[in-house]
């Protein structure tokens, strides 16, 4: 009896062992999963949030040192949005591709980082050229800002590039901080890694601003599905 006891303690042990270890296996795969499509996951948030929170539209009251057009987020990271992000780019292209050697490493880093920019030059140039088939209430007013600077409407489609440019930039620092992750822990790579943490949180707030504050759905909404598309045609294929 002590035998067949023991015997039986010894098969719930190993049927709890197998479990445990199958339960381990199940989490490694959730968390593989989660971080393989880190930047798919990425795009559908940053469309989710755009999509829904623009509903939210003059809701909310105005905090012009944090809202406005001259704020200091505005005028620090938007207008000189892509530059931040180009920047970090670079770097982190030219750290990951150092094995290649200096020279290569770097050539490769910096036409990398020119292919994006490309991306978020063409399809900057896209939107203008869209918004140019329409005009102002008034036509003596040619463009959108001399439009709204007179306190008039824009009668027609006015893609929002901020959210273009948000997104567009979210998901390339996204694709930084995963391409840093993987390789080993330096000092230089935490700094690169926590910089695109922190530009992220940066962007996705003045995402929401924008959200929250200025243009129509449809003109938000179309500027981040352009954001998504430009980095799947320039980032992708």
């Amino acid at each position: 009896r002590t035998q067949k006891r023991r015997m039986a303690s010894g098969t719930k042990g190993v049927v709890s062992v197998s479990d445990s270890y199958k339960v381990g296996k199940e989490e490694e795969k959730k968390e593989s999963f989660i971080e393989r499509n880190t930047i798919g996951i990425t795009a559908i948030v940053l469309f989710l949030t755009i999509f829904f929170v623009s509903y939210l539209k003059d809701e909310f009251p105005h905090f012009d040192p944090l809202t406005g057009k001259r704020s200091f987020l505005n005028i620090l990271f938007t207008s000189k949005g892509w530059l931040w992000v180009f920047a970090l780019h670079l770097v982190s292209g030219m750290y990951t591709f150092q094995s290649k050697g200096p020279t290569a490493g770097t050539v490769r880093a910096f036409t990398n980082s020119l292919i994006l920019s490309a991306g978020w030059w063409l399809t900057i140039f896209f939107i203008d050229t869209i918004t140019s088939f329409f005009h102002c209430s008034d036509p003596t007013y040619l463009t959108v800002s001399q439009c709204e600077r007179n306190g008039l409407e824009w009668d027609g489609l006015n893609i929002s590039g901020h959210a273009f440019l948000l997104t567009y930039s979210i998901i390339v620092l996204q694709s930084i901080t995963k391409s840093v992750k993987e390789e080993k822990s330096s000092g230089f790579q935490l700094l690169v890694f926590w910089s695109s943490r922190i530009l992220t949180a940066i962007y996705y707030l003045i995402l929401l601003i924008t959200c929250l504050y200025y243009h129509t759905w449809h003109d938000k909404v179309l500027g981040g599905l352009l954001g998504i598309m430009s980095w799947y045609i320039f980032g992708v294929l």
